[in-house]
């Protein structure tokens, strides 16, 4: 089902995200490293959800570059994160409080955290997981349909969540989530370019995508 809504303004702009494909020597490799950095940004693994005491859900999850300061810390949980590589290796375990939504930066160096294609959070009662869905590069198309709308469409069968920025400020303003190959949205913006982060489940894929019609 399309759902769409506004962003937190708590996100960082997706231009700070980009430099999370590089490695960062400073930065901690794993969620059981140490976090002390001098690196302005760090790579990590965006998860968010809910965990209740019999019952978890995951969303698709992100790439994505944050300071130090925001990444998430070691506890203790009622819950288990666990991402898992293709032959069924745990690549990390971090654990997360059973008390409704959560949104974890969880710290992964870039080259570990592409072998994860699969993320389970599990309870005593209950477990969820999302696997990634395509390995196909992401594309979309947006068009407008006057001075201020625009429609953007993407395939969602690949790619089950986009957040959108308009560029070049680079400032979130809309999620969509959906399962069909064409999925749409109707946003309400001036923007002449897009910047798009597609999430396949468990990584994501950036892109600008002209609005056709400006």
């Amino acid at each position: 089902m399309l759902a769409l809504a506004t962003l937190s303004t708590a996100l960082i702009t997706l231009a700070m995200r980009t430099s999370a494909a590089s490695e960062h020597a400073t930065c901690p490799a794993s969620p059981v490293a140490t976090i002390s950095s001098s690196e302005r940004t760090c790579p990590a693994l965006e998860v968010s959800g809910t965990v209740e005491t019999s019952a978890a859900t995951l969303d698709p999850s992100f790439d994505v570059a944050v300071p130090p300061s925001q990444l998430s810390r070691l506890g203790t949980g009622d819950a288990v994160l666990t991402g898992y590589a293709a032959d069924g290796t745990p690549v990390f375990s971090f654990p997360i409080q059973a008390n409704g939504a959560f949104h974890a930066y969880v710290p992964l160096a870039p080259s570990l955290a592409q072998s994860v294609v699969r993320l389970r959070l599990a309870t005593a009662a209950a477990s969820v997981e999302v696997a990634t869905t395509s390995h196909r590069e992401a594309a979309g198309e947006a068009v407008a349909t006057d001075d201020s709308h625009l429609v953007f469409a993407w395939d969602a069968h690949s790619f089950p969540a986009v957040r959108i920025a308009a560029a070049p400020s680079g400032e979130p303003f809309a999620f969509g989530s959906g399962k069909a190959t064409f999925e749409q949205l109707t946003l309400n913006s001036t923007a002449r370019r897009l910047l798009v982060e597609f999430s396949d489940g468990v990584h994501s894929q950036i892109r600008v995508i002209p609005v056709f019609g400006r």
